[in-house]
């Protein structure tokens, strides 16, 4: 540290819950001491530009189409996605079980389909907030 700098960072009260925290927390010290609590660029403003919801939420262009393991449980998905509606309709045109029986149960299976159409959409996009998440 300089001399004759006193200690006024939000950090200086904080506790480490662990060791692995120490550095982060000397780092952020001494940058607010030493750098004045940033880093000054010569190049002027290097900011990133800002960049569409569409790119940052595009789960199967920066994963899904490249993993094997996502592709399998796709394809998965989609056999399971036409059993659960292909099912829902013959049980509710051939009524085996009875008319409430299985209306209830076409019901079901529909809407276990559309379920899994709901997880099938997150190997596409998947759109999350940090700051909405409570």
């Amino acid at each position: 540290m300089k001399p004759g700098y006193e200690e006024k960072s939000e950090y200086s009260k904080l506790v480490c819950a662990t060791s692995s925290d120490l550095g982060v927390m000397n780092f952020r010290k001494w940058m607010s001491v030493m750098a004045g609590g940033r880093i000054p660029y010569r190049y002027g403003d290097l900011t990133v530009p800002p960049t569409s919801n569409d790119v940052v939420y595009d789960v199967w262009n920066a994963h899904t189409k490249n993993c094997n393991t996502c592709l399998n449980a796709l394809k998965n998905l989609k056999k399971a996605r036409f059993a659960a509606f292909a099912t829902s309709a013959f049980v509710g045109l051939a009524r085996p079980f009875g008319v409430v029986k299985s209306i209830v149960s076409s019901v079901v299976l529909a809407a276990a389909g559309l379920l899994m159409n709901k997880v099938m959409g997150l190997f596409f996009k998947y759109e999350f907030s940090h700051g909405e998440n409570n």
